[in-house]
């Protein structure tokens, strides 16, 4: 075979429980290996070949995904170089913190739209209650100055008072 990896990558799909390991032979095919997400183990004794990247499928140079064996020679001592070299530039580990990095961006995500939806919820509510508050202090208030404060903030609540839906 005669492939001196390049490119060498390691990728989740889909939050699931096994990487990929992949990388360009100098033939410019791609090459990748599953491997166990938990332990960084093969999960077969398969190397995949796929046409080089940019091929569009049945386009010229395409070819169907080839099954090739990781027992062979030549095969395992690709799959260990491209295991050597994301183990020493710490490839899984970034890849972690990559998806980690989303999911925690993801999670701020809901929670802001969570808080949103609560206050929309929570709003015509809010709303009545403030509403019933200030009603109540404009009449118990004897300070001029207070009273003028209340009547203000009355003025503000009824101006961003929610509208009824049609």
């Amino acid at each position: 075979m005669n492939i001196i990896p390049s490119s060498i990558n390691v990728d989740t799909y889909s939050r699931s429980s096994q990487y990929s390991i992949s990388w360009n032979g100098r033939d410019g095919n791609r090459y990748h290996v599953w491997l166990s997400r938990a332990t960084r183990e093969r999960n077969n004794d398969t190397l995949y070949k796929n046409p080089p990247p940019g091929v569009k499928f049945k386009g010229e140079g395409y070819f169907s995904t080839r099954q090739l064996s990781l027992t062979a020679k030549e095969n395992s001592a690709l799959f260990e170089f491209a295991m050597k070299y994301a183990t020493d530039k710490k490839l899984f580990e970034a890849e972690e913190a990559r998806v980690a990095g989303e999911d925690a961006a993801k999670a701020e995500e809901n929670r802001l739209a969570y808080i949103e939806h609560c206050k929309k919820q929570a709003g015509p509510a809010l709303y009545e209650a403030l509403r019933a508050i200030l009603d109540e202090a404009k009449f118990d208030l004897k300070d001029a100055k207070t009273r003028a404060a209340v009547a203000q903030a009355l003025k503000a609540l009824k101006s961003a008072q929610p509208q009824e839906a049609a």
